[in-house]
């Protein structure tokens, strides 16, 4: 069964081609660590926390 806990976020991340180690880089962890984070819903404030972050980084790519 496919994971669907924050959709938006994996979908933003599809959408502008960044790599979930480009994502771990800027929040100093692990790219294992984004993959477990992302395994189950997060709260609405931390989704969109990492929207912004991922867009930030949509930009300078």
């Amino acid at each position: 069964m496919k994971n669907t806990a924050n959709k938006a976020v994996r979908e933003r991340l599809q959408k502008h081609h960044i790599a979930y180690w480009k994502l771990a880089q800027r929040l100093d962890c692990t790219d294992m660590t984004v993959y477990r984070m992302l395994r189950t819903e997060l709260p609405e404030a931390k989704q969109n926390e990492l929207i912004k972050l991922i867009e930030q980084i949509a930009q300078e790519d």
